[in-house]
């Protein structure tokens, strides 16, 4: 829940008499946009460790394939 508050800038100017402590108050929910902003949130976080793990799965792979099988095959080559 927030709390709005409003008064007239009339009253507050002088121009109309008798209104200085004139304020209108108002509550709004806005409890829904908290829960769909968090559920959002939540799926952005699901979605960007989706994302980093497979970009390490690949990267994984292709340093194996890139850096570590032929290292290995030189090595067992020497033997």
């Amino acid at each position: 829940m927030i709390l709005v508050s409003y008064s007239p800038p009339e009253c507050s100017s002088g121009k109309t008499p008798n209104c200085e402590d004139l304020v209108a108050y108002a509550r709004f929910d806005i409890s829904a946009g908290h829960i769909q902003g968090a559920k959002l949130s939540f799926m952005k976080t699901i979605f960007t460790c989706i994302l980093m793990t497979a970009g390490s799965i690949l990267f994984s792979r292709d340093t194996d394939n890139i850096i570590i099988a032929p290292i290995s095959k030189m090595v067992s080559i020497i033997k």
